[in-house]
């Protein structure tokens, strides 16, 4: 998929050289800018190891204790 940014982005650089309006230009390179941002995220996403561990079943009543006690200190 990032692979797919990198083109979008390569387009966009490509038709900014044949756009005469300034404007226009700008738009098209700050597109394809914001491609390049989406690739290299893409890129960062794809390196990331994440993995989910639910909390345990003996975290919980803490935790629920710990969030009761927060709401009694708000007040």
């Amino acid at each position: 998929m990032s692979n797919a940014y990198r083109e979008r982005a390569a387009e966009c650089f490509r038709l900014a050289r044949t756009v005469n309006d300034p404007q226009q230009r700008a738009v098209l390179l700050e597109m394809a800018r914001a491609w390049l941002r989406l690739f290299d995220q893409a890129e960062k996403n794809a390196q990331t190891d994440l993995s989910y561990e639910p909390p345990s079943q003996e975290s919980v009543p803490q935790q629920q204790q710990q969030q009761q006690q927060r709401a009694k200190d708000e007040d």
